[in-house]
């Protein structure tokens, strides 16, 4: 949702895996005060942008993406457009979020985009993490119990992942999203 007048500065949020914008714009159930995001925004005169990846929340049912880059590709039209109307702006990533904005400012730079005054990541190796390396087992293969296994080391809440009716609501949703960093291959900025 953008402001109707011009903001002093902006933030534009990516989402980690199995969330949604909400996940900056909206007090969660777990919160026990605002959101963090909204208050500064609405304290300082800020727009706040999260980016929503398909397959979730407001964009359901659209098909989910294959890949990170395609994610950015996408959203680059829509956004580059925004950033470049000189309102300074940050650009904030969570968990695998870090790597679809890593996308985004490679796409940033490669076409000539005004550049953030300040990248925010948080909870996630660097892109350039080599495959042998990555702290987590990739998910491609696994079955139900193992999968639930592997959502709880990334701290998936267990309402979910005990509940039939909402795993079966939210399981290829995760599993599409996991998949995006599993098979994630880094390319580095200018190549």
């Amino acid at each position: 949702k953008k402001r109707d007048a011009k903001p002093k500065h902006r933030i534009v949020a990516f989402h980690n895996a199995g969330s949604a914008e909400s996940n900056y714009t909206n007090r969660g159930v777990r919160m026990t005060v605002e959101n963090p995001f909204v208050v500064h925004a609405a304290e300082r005169d800020a727009e706040l942008l999260a980016c929503e990846l398909p397959g979730r929340e407001s964009r359901r049912n659209e098909p989910r993406f294959l890949t990170l880059q395609a994610a950015a590709e996408a959203l680059f039209p829509v956004l580059a457009p925004v950033l470049n109307d000189g309102v300074r702006y940050v650009l904030v990533g969570h968990s695998m979020g870090t790597w679809m904005l890593y996308e985004f400012l490679k796409l940033l730079v490669e076409r000539g985009v005004a550049l953030p005054a300040q990248l925010i990541v948080s909870s996630f190796p660097p892109p350039s993490i080599p495959f042998d390396e990555r702290p987590w087992r990739p998910n491609k293969g696994m079955d139900d119990a193992a999968f639930k296994d592997e959502c709880r080391t990334w701290g998936v809440n267990e309402v979910l992942l005990k509940s039939g009716a909402m795993w079966k609501q939210y399981e290829g949703m995760m599993r599409d999203d996991f998949t995006l960093f599993d098979a994630y291959e880094h390319t580095p900025m200018g190549t």
